[in-house]
């Protein structure tokens, strides 16, 4: 139980800096993008603008799959994800390289490297699904919840630790 408690949290972890580390190289991306006076990028900057606006529905939707136990949320997760390795690797060949840019392919790679970290420990946490962690997120039993202002009174039950 508390492997699969430990690859949730780290998951969440990976969630977390998915999210600013996409929302920061892409609004950053898109900034550079604007600031450019060519014409022809204007499918480009929708595919940015619209990368920017589903970050944060695609984050959302893996931590409500990941703790609802829900396998399609977590393949749209995956396939959300794939999409923006794609995207991220688009975005690399085509206008970091050719404008010496440091920190936008710093946060590239950096972007690509997170997001297939995450997609690896999204898959360990899907492979825990139908183990007992769902059972213990949606314990709503209040009169036997633990009181965490007592000092280590006897008889009470210790709180959950990721220790081994």
């Amino acid at each position: 139980m508390q492997r699969m408690y430990r690859t949730y949290l780290v998951f969440l972890l990976l969630l977390k800096l998915d999210l600013l580390l996409l929302m920061g190289f892409q609004i950053l991306n898109l900034v550079f993008l604007f600031s450019d006076a060519e014409e022809d990028q204007t499918t480009t900057i929708i595919i940015q603008s619209i990368m920017v606006a589903s970050v944060i529905p695609i984050v959302g939707l893996a931590l409500w799959g990941v703790r609802r136990e829900n396998q399609v949320a977590m393949f749209i997760f995956a396939v959300a994800s794939v999409a923006t390795i794609v995207n991220f690797i688009y975005i690399l060949a085509k206008f970091i390289i050719n404008r010496d840019e440091y920190l936008l392919t710093l946060l590239d790679i950096l972007g690509i490297l997170i997001t297939i970290m995450s997609m690896v420990i999204a898959y360990l946490a899907t492979r825990n699904f139908d183990r007992g962690l769902k059972n213990h997120f949606q314990k709503r039993d209040h009169e036997d919840a633990v009181n965490l202002e007592a000092c280590g009174g006897q008889g009470q039950r210790k709180r959950f630790s990721i220790d081994d």
